[in-house]
């Protein structure tokens, strides 16, 4: 977008206000919190939602029960 922006004349500042960083949990550490039970996870961002599925993806965990919430649509 900054450069669509200078393109039609616009002096622009890009400021970094939002970082996405990959969580440290492991797919075993998902699985083991599953293990105990779980009735539902709260994602805050489509990138959490798509790291979530990626470490499970292999893994043994029963979705069936579980509800799903996000900020958002």
């Amino acid at each position: 977008m900054p450069a669509g922006l200078q393109k039609l004349g616009a002096i622009v500042t890009a400021v970094e206000a939002y970082q996405t960083v990959p969580s440290s949990v492991t797919g075993a550490e998902i699985q083991k919190v599953f293990a105990k039970g779980i009735d539902g996870i709260y994602f805050y961002s489509p990138s959490a939602v798509q790291s979530f599925f990626k470490k499970i993806k292999g893994i043994s965990v029963d979705l069936k029960r579980v509800k799903f919430f996000t900020i958002g649509k």
